[in-house]
């Protein structure tokens, strides 16, 4: 069996076994490349949502705690 024999008969089994399962490299990478713009975009939501609660919730915080001050300084000012 020659060089190119043994190269085309393992070409052949390799797509016999794979046929199905092959994937075209162009269509893998721009499959990558969706997933990291998904994934990329997932992060600045998440981002921007957790500055959200952490903000709102401080702010929550000192709100109460303001309100508070309030009521006790009207409690002791009567």
């Amino acid at each position: 069996m020659t060089k190119e024999e043994l190269k085309e008969a393992v070409s052949e089994a390799i797509q016999e076994k794979l046929g199905d399962f092959f994937i075209e490299r162009e269509k893998h990478f721009q499959h990558h490349q969706f997933i990291a713009g998904v994934m990329t975009t997932t992060n600045k939501i998440k981002g921007t949502a957790c500055k959200t609660i952490t903000t709102s919730g401080i702010i929550g915080l000192i709100a109460i705690i303001v309100m508070g001050f309030v009521e006790w300084v009207k409690q002791h000012a009567k």
